[in-house]
């Protein structure tokens, strides 16, 4: 068997391996999805990030989902490592890993799985795979690089409320439009696509990975009906439970980012590639009734 096959089907197995997983949560509750975190840099915001740990740990209702890049992990000698912009107390990949697996520790059982990102996936051919580790060690479903996501209610029989997919995300979001309204509306429908045929049962389509932070809410549509007598206008119902819900009806996010682009006195690599300014922040999804009634964006 010629050895490029054999790294192809290797590496086609591991990118369509997602994890399944079921959560027993309250009626009505609040998800926080955090995700590229890049803890090991000074770019990383520290503040926001311990914040919205205080905020899920204090909340009885919160629960989250950890999207991938956990940290930055550079090695050394990686063309993107960056001495000026590098946290001298953690510059190897392993202290980041243990300092962020101490800043979530006081949130583990609200932790409804940790996914792993772009980063984490070239750092575990030579660290092995860290992030499921610390989900073995905080006794935290590990999430892979993408799951779809049950969520039922507390106590017995335990009922379905709705589904959510959740993966790193991969690739970019990005339009060179020349109105802004164009623009945004280009990159929402950019989301949408690449997240719409991965899971069909699901109400909520969430990916970090592109570090912007935006949302695409359902879409009602009207619709014409006739009872044989007269004609009669309705619009589209979105269901919670369904075995397939159509695209439209579905909420799609992109789960923003921890990182700074710019420092003052350094230059960071968002910066030296002359990306545009994107919002820090995180999504949370609002549930209630067995379903999701918004999905709020937090801006940092």
């Amino acid at each position: 068997m010629p050895r490029n096959y054999v790294r192809k089907t290797i590496y086609e197995k591991r990118i369509f391996i997602m994890q399944l997983i079921s959560k027993e949560i309250q009626k009505e509750h609040k998800i926080y999805l955090i995700g590229d975190i890049h803890k090991g840099v000074i770019a990383h915001n520290e503040d926001g990030f311990n914040h919205v740990i205080s905020l899920i740990k204090n909340d009885k209702n919160a629960y989250c989902v950890i999207m991938g890049d956990l940290i930055e992990g550079r090695p050394l000698n990686h063309k993107f490592f960056d001495l000026d912009i590098a946290d001298p107390n953690m510059l190897l990949p392993e202290y980041q890993y243990e300092a962020f697996q101490r800043s979530i520790e006081p949130i583990k059982d609200k932790i409804i799985t940790i996914l792993e990102g772009n980063h984490d996936r070239s750092l575990s051919r030579t660290y092995g795979n860290k992030v499921r580790t610390i989900c073995d060690k905080l006794a935290v479903p590990y999430g892979t690089f993408s799951s779809v996501i049950s969520l039922k209610t507390i106590g017995k029989p335990s009922k379905m409320m709705y589904k959510i997919y959740v993966a790193h995300g991969a690739g970019a979001i990005r339009s060179s439009a020349g109105d802004i309204i164009r623009r945004r509306g280009y990159m929402l429908e950019a989301i949408k696509r690449k997240l719409k045929n991965k899971s069909a049962d699901c109400i909520g389509m969430f990916m970090g990975h592109t570090h912007k932070l935006m949302i695409a809410k359902p879409m009602q549509r009207l619709h014409i009906m006739s009872d044989e007598k007269k004609l009669e206008q309705m619009y589209s119902k979105r269901p919670s439970r369904s075995r397939f819900v159509p695209e439209d009806d579905r909420w799609y996010g992109n789960t923003g980012s921890f990182m700074k682009a710019n420092l003052l006195g350094a230059t960071t690599y968002a910066e030296a590639a002359m990306y545009d300014p994107v919002e820090m922040g995180y999504l949370v999804i609002h549930g209630k009734d067995d379903d999701i009634t918004d999905v709020e964006k937090v801006v940092i």
